[in-house]
């Protein structure tokens, strides 16, 4: 007599579970994945808003220096016609304490909230300025480097407190000496 074996058709629970297992594990892998994506669009939003301020130093500085070469008895400049170390912090500081002032609702941006990054600063350690005078063919004018960097606290979630620098150097032309 022979006996025919049946042959097993379908899944065992084992298998099943298996199955269940890795997509689970593939699943939870995609979660953090998105979770990570979503934080660097939000440090990439903090870090956009660095530039506009950046930008908005730099259109600061620019006009503080037209209004003090206008002024014979200034002494925000220096004897190359700069703009003065502290000077330069001063509107460092008073752009930080307007943009976190706008961002409370008080500097007449509605949704300010959205583009301020959370405890916003300039960091004193980081900020230099040096003034390079003029005196060759290549170089006419005396120009001024100020290297600075902002700071904030990527608060996102309770736990990740993690303090983020946004560096950036301006060049500006100082006062011409035949002004």
């Amino acid at each position: 007599m022979i006996k025919k074996f049946h042959r097993q058709s379908g899944l065992t629970l084992i298998e099943a579970l298996i199955a269940l297992l890795v997509l689970s594990i593939g699943l939870v892998g995609l979660g953090a994945l998105m979770i990570t994506s979503l934080k660097n669009v939000h440090s990439a939003s903090y870090y956009s808003a660095a530039s506009a301020l950046t930008l908005d130093l730099e259109e600061r500085l620019w006009q503080r220096i037209t209004l003090e070469v206008s002024d014979p008895d200034t002494t925000a400049l220096d004897s190359d016609g700069c703009l003065t170390s502290d000077v330069v912090k001063e509107v460092a500081k008073g752009l930080v304490t307007d943009w976190n002032k706008s961002s409370l609702g008080d500097g007449g941006w509605t949704d300010a909230t959205r583009f301020a990054p959370p405890s916003l600063a300039v960091r004193e350690d980081d900020f230099s300025v040096s003034s390079t005078p003029a005196g060759t063919a290549e170089k006419p004018l005396d120009y001024q480097e100020i290297n600075f960097s902002f700071t904030w606290t990527e608060a996102r979630f309770e736990l990740d407190s993690d303090k983020e620098t946004f560096g950036g150097r301006i060049v500006m032309v100082c006062r011409p000496t035949y002004l």
